[in-house]
């Protein structure tokens, strides 16, 4: 929905950001290093995920989630 920069990554949305910052699923969550090598690559493929792990902690709404939360 609406991709987040914050401390030099690339996050999926800004929940997908703060979950990472409180330790919440932070080896499931996907962004991308703004400061690592191959960069384009990196983002290109993240861009192409069908949708993030975060969506799992996300309240939003349910229309587009695509996994139950906490599965």
């Amino acid at each position: 929905m609406c991709k987040t920069i914050h401390h030099g990554k690339l996050f999926p949305c800004a929940r997908a950001a703060s979950l990472y910052d409180l330790g919440i699923g932070k080896e499931n969550i996907e962004y991308v290093d703004l400061y690592s090598s191959d960069l384009k690559k990196k983002i290109h493929s993240f861009l192409r995920i069908p949708y993030s792990n975060a969506c799992n902690y996300c309240s939003v709404t349910d229309e587009w989630r695509n996994l139950r939360a906490g599965y």
